[in-house]
């Protein structure tokens, strides 16, 4: 059971990243520092140190948080719904994440970019790669992937496309849409070595 001393810790804590996603949609980047992050929290600039750490902590702590969402429970194809449908209905969710929310996401991730973390960026990746890998373990599950490959092979393929076209995004170089058709792309590609059910041989296009 929570004690009240961790219940207020946590409110503290939610207060800083209220006041981050606050600041960024507000100015529209993240040039702001840590005293005005305090400032913005209600909190003095000892506390949000020490209840968090650095604004590069602080910021990538906000986008897994906000990456959570993707990882919520529907990977999995529901009843009657085709793996070509399945695989698309879900490259559309994960680009909506950011794409939807382009005031918040696109200053965000030009600051996170050019920061090197140990611990927060892999935890990141990690969960846009496990994301994939529930998307394609259906197929794996159903022995429809080529022989000798696992959905974890599917996923990194998927992953690395959506971390570069997610890139192009943010430096505004790609559209939503391009953003989305880059994915589409990959997908359809990776649908040609998909067998059409778990007895096909390999090589032969699905759905």
């Amino acid at each position: 059971m929570q004690t009240v001393r961790e219940a207020a810790k946590e409110a503290r804590r939610e207060a800083i990243f209220a006041a981050a996603e606050a600041l960024i949609r507000r100015t529209g980047h993240t040039d702001f520092s840590m005293r005005d992050l305090a400032q913005e929290a209600g909190l003095s600039l000892a506390t949000a140190y020490n209840l968090i750490g650095s604004k590069s902590t602080v910021l990538y702590a906000l986008l897994n948080r906000r990456a959570d969402a993707l990882a919520e429970p529907g990977v999995a194809p529901k009843a009657g719904v085709a793996m070509r449908d399945h695989l698309g209905n879900s490259a559309r969710r994960a680009v909506r994440q950011f794409t939807g929310d382009p005031e918040f996401f696109r200053p965000l991730m030009r600051f996170l970019l050019s920061v090197p973390d140990p611990v927060h960026r892999p935890a990141f990746m990690a969960r846009g790669l496990a994301y994939w890998r529930g998307v394609m373990q259906p197929l794996e599950s159903a022995g429809r992937l080529p022989d000798g490959m696992r959905a974890s092979d599917f996923a990194s393929v998927v992953h690395l496309v959506f971390t570069g076209a997610l890139d192009m995004w943010i430096h505004e170089e790609y559209s939503a849409r391009r953003f989305q058709q880059e994915l589409d792309k990959c997908l359809a590609l990776l649908m040609l070595a998909i067998r059409k059910d778990g007895n096909a041989r390999p090589g032969r296009s699905a759905d």
